[in-house]
This record gives structure tokens, C-alpha cells and sequence, in this order.
């Protein structure tokens, strides 16, 4: 090391020079002087240096990129005086890394690192755990305009008084500090941070101030001061004992001129501990804040003012997060308060009030203190501005957005976006625009919680308008002292209804969309209802001019109630009137109708001859109306007398639209002929409300007082009926084929043919299973005598079928299912011959598409039977009885119309016969037949009931023989294959055409009610013509048990049908 040693005191760095160069008596180490009489604790290294071990000795960054390293777990303190920085920073381009410890400790003053020579480059990094401390200063200072920038992952740290970084001196150089996720930037009783003039500060961990005991004030997270072109970038935490983020400039020897960037990012903080989150001071419209939040901005003014953005100037603010105001001392809580600009929220703003004073989301304002902080006069906002919210705008206790300066030239535009609040509190509107012109245009909800208004237009000549079909307000709408316009419209299809009060607007405009206004209005100005806007409702307007095209409907929804008018009434010659029975209009002035539209809404009842007023007007009626519009199926007569205007009813013909169904039809003709049997007779209420329906909206609830389900019943017992008939006569059933015995295949001899010579006669392929079964016999067999005997069967059996609906006839479309449970006997009396019996229970059912109503019954049934061979020929024959127990279900959804069931009886009856002719080939035998099945299906006369709501429309129906006969032509074909031990399992098929003579599925009906009313209901119909499916096995098991199983197909047009069956045999 080279040390220099000097006695003398107050050396230059010329004399310095001088010293070296003549004095004999010098010790030198590189980099290091010593000045006598101040001890180790008053040396100061000059030049780079690298800390390894502890050490109380100043540093000093003299030298054109020099460095500075600290290592880890290693101190650097000094202490000694309050001037002396611990390391002094002189040289241009230099650094200093710390991993360890840099302090200075002497609470009396001093700082840790300090940039002391203008123009200068230095770059500080604070590394992860490391400390850069003060205890009565600055931890770090510029002291002079150079240029630095701050890496910490740290903490920097003033204990006592100063700033844990200041860069205030920083006015044209670069200063940037990077404040990273582990990183602390502290001070206690002064700023977190001070940048200077176009400084820039990103932050991800955390910036914080603290008040200390004799200095609780004035104490911010960061404090930019006068210093211009500051931008900030948070991610983490800025908390200020008084404002999260301060400056401004409050020269007014200056123009004002200031600008802030700030932007804090998702899960970024800004919290003014006892003040505003931010808060930016000025005097006029030269300053201008830019705020991007998408985090959280919290103001509290436990002593003070406290807001969460405080900008006395301009402010450009987007906001997706929450800025909030919590409480405000002897002052106004808000959420934002600002001298004018530009307000983007998609997030909440609101200023809440906990100690019970009043609270603001939004002040429009200029200052109210002069630079010394004395109590001015509001000052008028300084720009345009303009406030667009899809978010929450909220003041808990006061106006969310309130103008609140003195009057002037700007203007203030409010646009409230669908889905955005804009919700007051208190007694204050919750929007108030001051003395300034104004235009609010909602999309979304505005609303006042307390007592006070939704809007009040103040002083100034604005405008309101209501747009869009989810617009909402609730309060009262006040136009203020100016001269004030309010415009609703909702849009095509869309509605707007609002039940407060309307005051001192100079107009109302009714735009496109319905408007229902019920509250108590008192402006006086002109409303005006535009072509394609509908005015209704049961409150008070002004003078009114129905314009083309618009429309006048009092009542409110379901209420008809009365519109009063405060005024005159005018009707443009293709105006509309349209009216609900029970409503009206009456009119303080006089009424003027110019021929305009009179026009019935849809689902009135009425009484028919009784004279109905729907307007009066107080100083008479001008002119008449068109009443030849829209009276649905009613006849109407209008008659006038000076101040009224009156309607009269009579039921005409039921109208229904070009191409109703035939079911349709004949009730709407079956309601008109009970009509016109009795024309001045009040029909029961129900039905008077069908004549008030639009044809659209009359077929539609006709159809579903036809009655249909009931038409499947019928349908329902065919498909039993006819799967037990099939199942008598099944010609493949154990114990049926194969054999003399039954009807499958054909034998030449009345005994079991098992001889050769019987064999030389059986089909080739029967023969050589027989000869692989049985040993052959020697010499000729013992006689056999045939014996009768008996078969005893059960068989489960079941299906579903669709059947498609006619449009047409106004039919639905039909799934129908059918099950059952058969147990039965066969008796052969003789080879060839058989007669049985049979019983079964199941069940059907059925239900309509669309939902129109279902059906289901339980069976019982019964049947006898008989078979008989010829040769190769049979025939068969069987007779079938069915008992039914039935229920049907359908919904009617027409005024009080409910749940309508009904409960009945019915039998069915049918038979089968059967021939066909076997023709065997060498491995198969085919059997052509023919068959005919005539069923007949009888239903009592019954009627339905209300299970739920009323039996306004339950039906009657008469008693009903429906018949079906079916002729079928088609062939089987069978073959038996040999198994072992004994057994053999014949596979068979079948394809067939089937015709149904069979009658319509209709019923005769008519009203409980209205009994005069009766008519035809058809259901679906299946097609006459099938194409019938079956594919089968019979398993013959030893012992004389035998099983089937069979699957059938019924295929026509608009409808399909499937069936499974069962079954298990033994003979004895």
C-alpha cells in the first residue's frame, strides 16, 4: 500500500502535489490518506475499493470508473461526523455494489452514500438482503445534478429525518430507480423517496415512509415535489405516513406547467396512510397527471383531507382497479378529485366516509386554498371533460360525481356505459353538475341510495339522455335551473320504465323502444313522442305531441291504469292509440285526434255491450279516431260525447292465421258457432280472453285446448292388442314346430316319424340330423299310439313405436309404448291340432311432442286360440279381450289454465286368422300365409279434471268404437340344426306387407264449461301401409323345455315400431 503521511493541515490538491514532489518525509499506500490526529475512524479511501472484512472508514468514489464492492456479511460504517458521507461519490461513471452492510450510524447526521460532483454518472445496486442505512439522514443522496441510477433488492433505510433516497438535486440528468420484489425503500419522519426532475421509479417491492415522535406530518411514500416529467411504475407497495405519492407545482410566480406519469399494475398498492393515495398539487390546467391503475389506490385523512387521487390540475385517468377514499377529516372524501380532463373507469371508484361526513367517487373542481393554504372560493374546472364508466362510480354518503366549482365555459360530458353504476348516497344526487352545461348519456344504471336525486343538472343548459335496452335509473331525474333536455330511448324492442319523478326539464323526448313513466312528472316543458317510441304508463307528463309513427299506451304493464296529461294532447295523423281495456288518458286540456290509429293490445277481457271510456279530455275532443285497426276477434264500436271518447265490444269470428291446422280450426269453429247460438251472452271469462289474442298468439293457445293426448289411448291398445294375438299364434313357439305335433314343418304319418321310411320322406337336411341322432333301428319300430298332451308357456313381450304428426291436421307427434306379461296353455288334441288359452297384464303409454300432454294405462288380457294341419297346409285362429284402465295428462298454459287430468275405462276386443302352406326345400322350409286381424277399441264418455290451477277448459268426450283391420300377405322361413344330447334350435324369419283399414284416431269433445262448444280432435295416424320384420330362434333343451326369443319391425310412412318377445315352454 502506498500511505501518505502529511503533518501539515487544510492541504489543496495542488499543495498536495507540491507536498509529494519535495518532501523527503512521506509514507505512501495506494489508494489511502491519513490526515494526523484523526485516528483510524477519520481515514477516507479515494479510488475503487473492495470490502472483504469490517471497517469504520470512509470511501470515496473519486475516479473515472471507479468501482465499489461490499461483500456479503461484511459492515462498512462510519460514524465519526455528521458530514462525512460513508461513501462520497465524485468520480463520472462510477459504481458501487453492496452485498453486506453501508451505514452511517452518527444519529446527529450524515449519510450512507452521496453523489457529491455535478454532471457525474454513478449506478448504485443494492443486492438481496443487503442494507444501506442512515440514523439521522439520507441513506442515499444526489447532492449535486448528476446521473444515477438505483438497483435495490435491498433495503435503503433513513432512520431519523431524511430521505431514504433523495435525487430532488437531479434537475437535467438521468435518475432511475429500480426497486425490485425483495427490495425496501424506508424512511422514518421524512419521504420514502424524492426523484428529480424527469426521474423515473419502478417498483415491485416496497416504498414507505413512517412518522416518527415530532415529525407525524408530511411524511410520503414517494414526494417528487416540484420536479416535473416524473414517471412512476408500481407494482408493489408505496405507502406514505401522509400521501402515497405526492408533488405538484404551487409556484404561481410560474405558469403552473407539471406534468406526473403513473401507472400501477395488477396487485400493485399506492396507500396515503393519512392523506390521498396520490396526491398532486397545482393551480391550473397546465398541470396534467397521467394515471393508469389497475391495482388499488387508497387514500384515509385520519387528520386531514384524504382522498384516493387528489390532482389539483389536469388528470388523464384509466382505471381498471379500485381507488378509494375512506375518510376524510373535516373535509370531503373522494374517491377522485381533480381539476378536469379525462376519467376511463372500468374498475370502482368511491369515496366512502367513515366518520359519517359526506363523500364523493368523483369531484370535478379547481382549488379551494391558495398557495399559503388559506380557505378561496371553489375555482371552475380548467379543461373539457369527460368521465366514461363501465365500472362502479359510487359515493357512499354524497354524490358519486359531483361538479362542485364555480360555473364557466367547460363543459363536463358523462357517459355511463351498459353495465356501468353510477350510484350516489345521502342527500346529495347521486350526479351533480354544477353550474356547468352538461351532457350525461346512460347505457347503465344511475342511482340514488338516499334521499336524494339520480341526476340534478344544477345551473347549467344540459342534456340527459337514456339509451339502450338495459338503461336504468332510479331517483329522481331534476333538470335543474337551466334550460335542460332529456331524451329516452331505449332502442327498437327494448323498454325503459321509470316510476320516479321528472321535474324542470324544458322538453321529454320519447325516442324509439316503450317508455313507461309512472311517477308524479312536474316539468312543463313539451314531451314529444317520436316515430317508433311508444309513451305508457300511469304517471303525469306535460303537454304531449304524438308525432308519425309514435305511439300513446296508457297503463303500465299489467296495471292499465290512467296516463294523465298536464296539457294538451295532439295526435299526428299516423299516430297510434293503443289501449288495454280498463286503461285510459285523461287530458287537463284539449284533446286533438287528427284520425290517428286506435289499436286493442293483445289479452284483454272484456265484457261484452259494456261501454268502455279511454280518454277524456277537459276542454273537449278535436276530430276522431281510425278504428279500423287491430281488434283481435272482437267487434268494437267508438263513440264520442264533447270531453270523452268511448269504446263498445261484441265477439266476432275468432281469427286465426292463413294455414291453421284442421284441429286448430274446428275448435276456433266450434267457439264461434256456441257464439253465434247465443250472440249477447257473456262467455265464462276464460274464453273471452282468446278474442283478445293475436291470430299467432290464438292458434298457439288453441292448440293446446284440443284435447289430444286423450286420442292416444286408442293407439295405445291396437299395439297391445296385436303383440298378444301375435304371441297366441306364434308358429315357432317350443313345442309348435318341427313335428307332427304343431304347425311349423310337415310329416305324412300320424305317429312320430322317426323310421327310415320316414326319414326317406323328410327333407334332406332333417333326415341326416335325425340319422346323426338316433342309432338305426333293427327290423321294424314298435307301434306308437299318439297321446295328447299339454305345453304350458310364459312370455314377456313389450315395444315402442313413433308415430310422426301431421301439420296439417295439427296432430303431434306420438311415442307410444306397449308391455305385457302372457302366461298361457297349449292341448294337443291330435298330431297336427292344438287349441290354448291365455292371460296377461301390462301396461301402455304414450305422450305427445312438444310437450302437449301424455297418456298411460294398466291391462289386463285374455285369450283363446286354435291350430289346426292339413298336410303341408294350417290353420290358425285366435280371440282376444283387453280391459283398460287409463289416464291422461296434459298442461294448459292459457291465463289460469293448469295441470288437466281425466280417468277412465275402456275394452278392446280383436282376432286373428291365420293360413299358410309349408314348402320345404332341401335346407329350408318357406311358408307363405295370409292373415286378417280385426280389432275394435270402445271408450266411455269421461271427462277431465283440474289437478292444479283452474278447469276453465277441461274437456268432455264422448263415447268412442274405433275399429282396425289388418290384412297381412307374407312368408316365414325356418331351419333346424341338430345340437348334442338331444337338442336342436330352429332359426327363423319373417317378411311380410301389412294393410290397416283403420278409422281415424279421433274423439268428439267439448267445453265443461261451455258446452255449446263441442268439436272433433284428431291424433296422429299411423300409415295403412307396413312392411313388417321377424328374426327368431327356438331352443328345444332336453326334458321338453324349450325357450324363443324373437325380435319384430313394423316400417310404414312417418312411422316405425319395434318389439321384443320371450318366451319359455314345457310339454308333458
Amino acid at each position: 500500500m502506498l500511505r501518505l503521511v502529511c503533518a501539515g493541515r487544510g492541504l489543496s490538491g495542488r499543495s498536495f502535489s507540491t507536498f509529494v514532489r519535495t518532501t523527503s518525509s512521506l509514507s505512501l499506500a495506494a489508494g489511502f490518506w491519513a490526515l494526523p490526529g484523526l485516528g483510524a475512524s477519520g481515514q477516507v479511501r479515494a479510488a475503487s475499493f473492495d470490502i472483504t472484512t469490517n471497517t469504520t472508514a470512509a470511501e470515496t468514489l473519486s475516479s473515472t470508473n471507479d468501482t465499489g464492492t461490499v461483500a456479503a456479511g461484511v459492515t462498512l460504517t462510519y460514524s465519526a461526523d455528521t458530514s462525512t458521507p460513508t461513501v462520497t461519490v465524485t468520480g463520472t461513471d462510477t459504481s458501487l455494489t453492496n452485498y453486506g452492510t453501508i451505514s452511517q450510524t452518527n444519529p446527529g447526521g450524515g449519510r450512507a452514500v452521496r453523489v457529491n460532483q455535478k454532471g457525474v454518472s454513478f449506478t448504485l445496486t443494492n443486492a438481496d438482503g443487503a442494507v444501506i442505512s442512515a440514523a439521522g439522514d439520507d441513506a442515499f443522496q444526489s447532492n449535486k445534478d448528476a446521473s444515477v441510477t438505483i438497483y435495490n433488492s435491498g433495503t435503503i433505510e433513513s432512520l431519523g429525518g431524511g430521505q431514504a433516497i433523495d435525487l430532488n438535486a437531479v434537475t437535467s440528468g438521468t435518475n432511475e430507480v429500480y426497486n425490485y420484489s425483495t427490495g425496501l425503500i424506508e424512511a422514518f419522519g421524512a419521504d420514502a423517496l424524492r426523484p428529480g426532475v424527469n426521474g423515473y421509479v419502478y417498483n415491485a417491492g416496497t416504498i414507505k415512509s413512517e412518522n416518527v415522535p415530532g415529525n407525524a406530518t408530511g411524511n410520503d411514500g414517494i414526494d417528487a415535489q416540484s420536479n416535473s416529467g416524473v414517471t412512476i411504475d408500481n407494482a408493489g407497495l408505496i405507502d406514505g405516513a401522509r400521501h402515497g405519492i405526492t408533488g405538484g407545482n404551487t409556484d404561481t410566480t410560474t405558469n403552473g406547467a407539471y406534468a406526473m406519469t403513473i401507472t400501477n399494475e395488477i396487485g400493485g398498492q399506492i396507500t396515503g396512510e393519512d392523506g390521498s393515495g396520490i396526491n398532486i398539487d397545482g393551480f391550473n390546467g397546465n398541470e396534467l397527471a397521467t394515471i393508469t391503475n389497475h391495482g388499488t389506490i387508497t387514500g384515509n385523512g385520519i387528520t386531514g383531507d384524504g382522498d384516493g387521487v387528489d390532482v389539483d390540475g389536469l388528470v388523464y385517468l384509466i382505471n381498471s382497479g379500485t381507488i378509494k377514499s375512506t375518510q376524510a377529516y373535516n373535509d370531503v372524501s373522494e374517491g377522485v378529485t381533480v381539476g378536469g380532463g379525462t376519467i376511463i373507469n372500468s374498475g370502482t371508484i368511491e369515496g366512502d366516509n367513515i366518520n359519517g361526513g359526506d363523500s364523493h367517487g368523483i369531484t370535478l373542481a379547481g382549488i379551494d386554498k391558495d398557495s399559503s393554504g388559506n380557505p378561496i372560493p371553489t375555482e371552475g374546472i380548467y379543461a373539457d371533460t369527460t368521465v366514461t364508466n363501465s365500472g362502479l362510480i359510487r359515493g357512499e354518503t354524497g354524490s358519486a360525481i359531483a361538479v362542485t366549482g364555480a360555473a364557466n365555459a367547460f363543459t363536463v360530458e358523462i357517459d355511463n356505459l351498459a353495465g356501468g353504476i353510477i350510484e350516489g348516497g345521502g342527500t346529495e344526487a347521486a350526479i351533480y353538475t354544477g353550474g356547468n352545461d352538461a351532457t350525461i348519456v346512460n347505457y347503465g344504471t344511475i342511482e340514488a341510495d338516499g334521499t336524494g336525486d339520480a341526476i340534478d343538472l344544477g345551473s347549467g343548459n344540459s342534456a340527459v339522455q337514456i339509451l339502450g335496452g338495459s338503461a336504468k335509473v332510479n331517483g329522481n331525474m331534476d333538470g335543474g335551473s337551466g334550460t335542460s333536455t332529456l331524451l329516452i330511448a331505449p332502442g327498437a324492442g327494448n323498454s325503459f320504465t321509470y316510476d320516479d319523478v321528472i321535474s324542470d326539464f324544458s322538453s321529454v323526448e320519447i325516442g324509439e323502444g316503450t317508455i313507461t313513466l309512472n311517477g308524479a312528472n312536474t316539468y312543463a316543458g313539451t314531451t314529444m313522442v317520436d316515430d317508433g317510441g311508444t309513451l305508457a304508463g300511469i304517471g303525469t307528463v306535460s303537454t304531449t305531441i304524438v308525432d308519425d309513427g309514435g305511439t300513446l299506451q296508457p297503463g303500465s304493464g299489467g296495471n292499465p291504469g290512467t296516463l294523465t296529461i298536464n296539457g294538451d294532447l295532439t295526435f299526428s295523423a299516423d299516430s297510434i292509440y293503443r289501449v288495454a281495456i280498463g286503461a285510459a288518458t285523461e287530458v287537463s286540456g284539449e284533446a286533438i285526434l287528427n284520425n290517428a290509429s286506435l289499436v286493442l293490445t293483445s289479452g284483454n277481457t272484456i265484457n261484452v255491450g259494456e261501454k268502455y271510456t279511454i280518454l277524456t279530455a277537459a276542454d273537449g275532443i278535436s276530430g276522431t279516431f281510425d278504428a279500423s285497426g287491430t281488434f283481435y276477434s272482437y267487434e268494437v264500436l267508438t263513440s264520442y260525447n264533447a270531453d270523452d271518447v268511448f269504446l263498445t265490444f261484441s265477439y266476432g269470428n275468432l281469427a286465426l292465421p292463413m294455414g291453421a291446422s284442421a284441429n286448430v280450426m274446428r275448435i276456433a269453429n266450434a267457439l264461434d258457432a256456441a257464439v253465434a247460438e247465443n250472440p249477447n251472452t257473456q262467455l265464462p271469462s276464460a274464453f273471452n280472453t282468446l278474442f283478445a289474442l293475436t291470430p299467432q298468439q290464438l292458434q298457439t293457445n288453441l292448440a293446446q285446448l284440443t284435447g289430444e293426448p286423450a286420442t292416444g289411448a286408442q293407439e295405445g291398445a291396437f299395439r297391445m292388442e296385436n303383440s298378444f294375438l301375435s304371441l297366441l299364434l306364434d308358429p315357432f313357439a317350443g313345442g309348435r314346430e318341427g313335428g307332427s305335433d304343431g304347425f311349423g314343418a310337415a310329416s305324412s304319418t300320424g305317429a312320430l316319424a322317426y323310421s327310415a321310411e320316414s326319414q326317406a320322406q323328410m327333407p334332406a337336411y332333417l333326415a341326416d340330423a335325425y340319422a346323426q341322432a338316433l342309432p338305426a333301428l333293427k327290423g321294424p319300430p314298435p307301434a306308437l299310439v299318439y297321446t295328447p298332451h299339454w305345453d304350458a308357456w310364459a312370455a314377456p313381450f313389450g315395444g315402442g313405436a313413433f308415430t310422426a304428426g301431421d301439420a296439417n291436421t295439427g296432430s303431434h307427434n306420438t311415442s307410444t309404448t306397449a308391455a305385457g306379461f302372457a302366461a298361457g296353455a297349449d292341448y294337443h288334441l291330435a298330431p297336427g291340432a292344438l287349441i290354448g288359452l291365455a292371460l296377461a297384464g301390462g301396461g301402455t303409454g304414450w305422450s305427445l311432442g312438444s310437450g302437449f300432454g301424455s297418456g298411460h294405462s294398466t291391462v289386463f288380457q285374455s285369450g283363446l286360440y286354435g291350430i289346426t294341419q292339413f298336410g303341408n297346409a294350417y290353420l290358425a285362429g285366435a280371440f282376444a279381450f283387453g280391459n283398460y284402465w287409463i289416464k291422461t295428462n296434459r298442461l294448459v298454459g292459457l291465463g289460469d289454465g293448469g295441470t288437466l287430468d281425466s280417468s277412465f275405462t275402456a275394452q278392446g276386443y280383436g282376432g286373428r286368422i291365420e293360413a299358410g302352406y309349408h314348402v320345404p326345400l332341401t335346407a329350408v322350409t318357406f311358408t307363405p300365409y295370409a292373415a286378417v286381424q280385426p280389432q275394435v277399441f270402445t271408450s266411455p264418455a269421461f271427462s277431465e279434471f283440474a289437478t292444479s290451477g283452474s278447469s276453465n277448459y277441461a274437456l268432455a268426450y264422448n263415447s268412442e268404437s274405433s275399429t282396425q283391420v289388418r290384412g297381412e300377405l307374407g312368408t316365414w322361413a325356418n331351419t333346424t340344426l341338430a345340437l348334442d344330447a338331444g337338442r336342436s334350435l330352429n332359426l327363423f324369419g319373417r317378411t311380410a306387407w301389412a294393410h290397416d283399414w283403420q278409422s281415424n284416431p279421433n274423439l268428439d269433445a267439448s267445453f265443461l264449461t261451455l258446452p255449446a262448444a263441442s268439436f272433433v280432435v284428431e291424433g296422429a295416424k299411423p300409415p295403412a301401409n307396413l312392411a313388417l320384420t321377424t328374426l327368431g330362434a327356438t331352443l328345444d333343451l332336453t326334458g321338453g323345455w324349450s325357450l324363443t326369443a324373437k325380435f319384430d319391425g313394423e316400417f310404414g310412412k312417418g312411422a316405425q315400431s319395434y318389439a321384443g318377445t320371450g318366451r319359455l315352454a314345457y310339454t308333458w
